[in-house]
C-alpha cells in the first residue's frame, strides 16, 4: 500500500486464462483442449511484460454449461466471460480492469493469440 493510502500492485499486468481443466481432469473441453498448445506457444514465443503474471482459473465444463451454467458468477461484470476458454489481460496501474481479451471463438487465431501476451500489443 502506497503512503497515501490507494493500493499499488507490484505487477502491471495479469493475464487470466479462464477455462483450462486442470491435468487430473481428464479434458472434456474441445476449445480448451485445442488452445492449450497455442497459449503454451504463445508464452513462450511472446515477450510477456516484465512482472506479468499468468493466472490459470479453472472451470469444468459441466460447471459452465449445466450448474450453475448460464447463472456461473465468471459470467457476470466485471469479468463477463461468455465462453471458454478466455484470455483476459487486466492492467492495475491504468485502472482498467480489462483492458484486453480473446474468447473462445478466437484462438483459431493463431498470431491474435501470440500478439496478445507482447508488452505493448493492443488490438
Amino acid at each position: 500500500m502506497a503512503q497515501d493510502g490507494a493500493y499499488r500492485p507490484l505487477w502491471r499486468d495479469v493475464f487470466s486464462l479462464f477455462g483450462k481443466t486442470n491435468d487430473l481432469e481428464p479434458l472434456r473441453c474441445p476449445d480448451c483442449e485445442e488452445s492449450d498448445p497455442i497459449i503454451d506457444e504463445a508464452t513462450k514465443r511472446s515477450t510477456v511484460p516484465a512482472g506479468a503474471r499468468l493466472l490459470e482459473v479453472l472451470i469444468s465444463r459441466d460447471r459452465w454449461k449445466v450448474d450453475p451454467g448460464q447463472a456461473h458468477p465468471f459470467r457476470k461484470l466485471p469479468l463477463g466471460v461468455s465462453g471458454i476458454p478466455t484470455l483476459v489481460r487486466w492492467d492495475f496501474k491504468k485502472n482498467e480492469p480489462c483492458r484486453q481479451r480473446v474468447s473462445d471463438s478466437e484462438f483459431s487465431q493463431v498470431e491474435l493469440v501470440h500478439s496478445f501476451f507482447e508488452a505493448n500489443s493492443l488490438f
